[in-house]
């Protein structure tokens, strides 16, 4: 007989919950694989994986359908033309079907338990938001760091959104699961700088977050995501976003907060505006104050750069 999962010894059953992973892609076949193949290889029963492919140019296309013929748990979807990453990221999430949901990214692979461990987790605190495992950063497949684990539990929504903002550093939080009512609740993710930050913030408003030690999502560094200038260009985003990215999502925050994301409607005009502005200070100290000196040296090397690639 199998030794009881915690789950098990909790009476917590998570058998009949389907789970939709969300996989969005561009032009990477050979990571896009393993990375399905970590999720089918789950020892979840209930899983569906959604691909969403941006466009792709390589063999994403031949791969993505071979998956599909190969399980029916797969779904593919294929854009006519490249939306750009967040309303990919955005796609595969209004596309699951399933009681939870979690995002996964195309070079990217986790724990065969991940699923169900997240899963007993939200199971087992119920209210929780998010769960995420931890969060290993790859080079060329050797390690180099663990992920910042972030999790706000504070009695007041708004104290665990300012509290997240003071822990997120690499935001590996975002590829944890939440369950539905999460995803119902909160605003799709917003193409600005910073924009998976104040997504997960959302979520914080809305419950507190777990960590889940035994199991880990392994994420690999570099690409689009290598720094914040490539994050702003691979999003087409304007001159200020890839110059004074900090800068931007100190403003990012506040509107975000403060005015643009229906996930706090529920505040009143006055206490929306003092959240925002708390957590845009909060930012400004973090990624301006504290990394004053280069984040400006950074911004006046990339303005002379600039303008000197348009003369």
């Amino acid at each position: 007989m199998p030794p009881l999962s915690a789950a098990d010894e909790l009476g917590v059953s998570t058998a009949p919950w389907k789970v939709s992973v969300g996989i969005p892609t561009f032009n990477r076949s050979t990571s896009l694989k393993k990375a399905a193949e970590s999720v089918l290889a789950q020892d979840h029963p209930d899983i569906e994986l959604i691909i969403s492919d941006n466009a792709s140019t390589d063999d994403t296309k031949v791969i993505c359908n071979e998956l599909a013929a190969g399980d029916s748990r797969v779904r593919y979807l294929r854009n006519d033309h490249n939306l750009g990453p967040t309303e990919n990221f955005n796609l595969v999430r209004t596309a699951a079907t399933g009681d939870y949901f979690m995002w996964l990214g195309d070079d990217d692979q986790i724990d065969q338990s991940y699923v169900r461990r997240c899963l007993e987790m939200l199971h087992r605190f119920p209210g929780t938001a998010l769960a995420t495992g931890r969060v290993a950063y790859l080079s060329q497949g050797d390690f180099q760091y663990w992920g910042r684990q972030v999790e706000p539990r504070a009695g007041r929504a708004t104290a665990r959104v300012i509290e997240y903002c003071q822990r997120v550093r690499d935001n590996g939080t975002f590829y944890g699961l939440c369950p539905r009512w999460v995803v119902e609740a909160t605003d799709p993710m917003r193409n600005v700088m910073g924009g998976d930050l104040y997504l997960v913030a959302s979520m914080a408003y809305l419950g507190p977050f777990r960590s889940v030690p035994d199991v880990t999502v392994h994420r690999a560094t570099g690409g689009s995501t290598a720094s914040l200038q490539n994050v702003a260009r691979t999003a087409g985003l304007g001159r200020a976003s890839i110059v004074l990215p900090q800068f931007v999502m100190v403003s990012q925050v506040f509107a975000d907060v403060g005015w643009l994301n229906g996930t706090y409607r529920c505040l009143s005009r006055l206490r929306r505006l003092s959240l925002g502005a708390s957590c845009a200070f909060v930012f400004f100290w973090r990624f301006v104050v504290l990394n004053g000196p280069g984040a400006i040296k950074r911004a006046l090397i990339l303005a002379t750069s600039h303008e000197a690639s348009k003369g």
